[in-house]
């Protein structure tokens, strides 16, 4: 008894660490209509549940982050991004999985002729148009 309160200590597993950004190709934000690729923000779903583990002094837990670096427009909210997993020595101990934090929507023509439209058929166009024609 004494020697395995000694030796073992519970620690936490998770970290709350943010994986690297998500390059989405072909997108659309009509804030900034002329650029067709966005980085997006990724989070750890489930990171803020902490657990604790029984190790000895010396084990340490190795983490490892797999996320895609680019995708393809559309993206949904919350949708799946990649995983980090935790292993103790080789042995997987835990895994959870990386989400996208944002929507992102696809660039279609129909989306880009709106906002060219909007941008020449404004009321100061017109008036351009007719005091100079």
């Amino acid at each position: 008894m004494e020697y395995g309160l000694e030796h073992y200590h519970y620690r936490e597993v998770y970290s709350n660490t943010a994986p690297d950004k998500l390059l989405v190709v072909d997108a659309f934000d009509p804030e900034i209509p002329y650029q067709t690729s966005e980085k997006i923000s990724l989070r750890v779903k489930n990171s803020e549940e902490s657990k604790k583990i029984l190790l000895r002094e010396e084990e340490e837990i190795r983490m490892e982050i797999k996320t895609v670096k680019c995708k393809k427009a559309p993206v949904k909210k919350g949708e799946k991004a990649g995983t980090v997993s935790y292993y103790l020595a080789d042995e997987k101990i835990a895994e959870n999985v990386v989400v996208t934090e944002r929507a992102v929507e696809k660039r279609t023509w129909e989306k880009c002729m709106k906002i060219v439209t909007a941008k020449f058929l404004t009321l100061e166009s017109l008036v351009w148009y007719v005091k100079y024609v």
